[in-house]
C-alpha cells in the first residue's frame, strides 16, 4: 500500500474530528435558529482542511498525488455521510 493513500485516508477522515472539536465548542451555546451558523463555519473549516492539504501535497511532491488525492476524497465522502447523521442527531437534540 502506498503511504500516499495512508496519508490522504487520515487527512480525510480526520475532517470528522474537525467537525467534532466544532460541535463541542459551539454546542452547548446553540439555538436551532442559530444552526446555519454552525453549518457554515463546519463547512468552511473542513474545505480550508482538505483544499489546504491538497495544495500543499500537490505542490511539495512529498507524497504520489494521485493515490493521496483519491484517499483523501474518499476519506472526506465517507466523513460526510458520518458526520451528516451526527448532525442530524445534534439538532434533535436543541
Amino acid at each position: 500500500m502506498s503511504i500516499g493513500i495512508f496519508w490522504g485516508l487520515a487527512a480525510g477522515l480526520s475532517t470528522m474530528a474537525l467537525s467534532e472539536l466544532i460541535l463541542r465548542l459551539w454546542g452547548p451555546s446553540c439555538k436551532i435558529e442559530r444552526y446555519w451558523q454552525l453549518w457554515f463555519v463546519g463547512v468552511a473549516v473542513r474545505t480550508a482542511w482538505v483544499l489546504g492539504l491538497l495544495v500543499l501535497v500537490l505542490n511539495s511532491q512529498w507524497l504520489e498525488p494521485k493515490p493521496f488525492t483519491l484517499a483523501l476524497l474518499g476519506g472526506y465522502l465517507t466523513s460526510q455521510i458520518v458526520e451528516g447523521s451526527r448532525y442530524r442527531r445534534f439538532v434533535r437534540k436543541l
